[in-house]
């Protein structure tokens, strides 16, 4: 499953962003074990336009005065689309060092065990 810190990207879209992918691409590079593993799930009542029902909610007033801060900011902030992200996974990632496989799928399974 792959890791990334923004949302979903729209079909097709991806190839013409201006991302960078190194949130995932560093642990390759320093050989560092790393897992992800699903926490929760977008939900279309909680992380939709409105919120959980209260539309008057800070988060829902930050987001609707958002300025976005570069063309990357903006970019991902025209990419939400609950529609198209309900019911997919939100992830985290454990990163257990170099030679922490073990130690990162232990860690993986006890989270996986309490989420659950």
């Amino acid at each position: 499953m792959p890791v990334t810190p923004w949302v979903g990207y729209r079909p097709k879209s991806w190839v013409v962003s201006a991302q960078w992918l190194g949130y995932t691409a560093l642990w390759n590079l320093l050989d560092y074990a790393a897992v992800t593993v699903p926490v929760t799930c977008a939900d279309a009542g909680v992380d939709g336009p409105e919120g959980n029902g209260n539309s008057d909610s800070e988060i829902i007033r930050e987001w609707r005065a958002h300025v976005p801060r570069n063309a990357s900011d903006r970019f991902n902030y025209l990419q939400y689309d609950i529609d198209l992200v309900k019911d997919m996974p939100v992830t985290v990632q454990v990163v257990g060092g170099k030679f922490g496989e073990e130690k990162a799928v232990a860690v993986a399974k006890v989270l996986d065990e309490v989420l659950r």
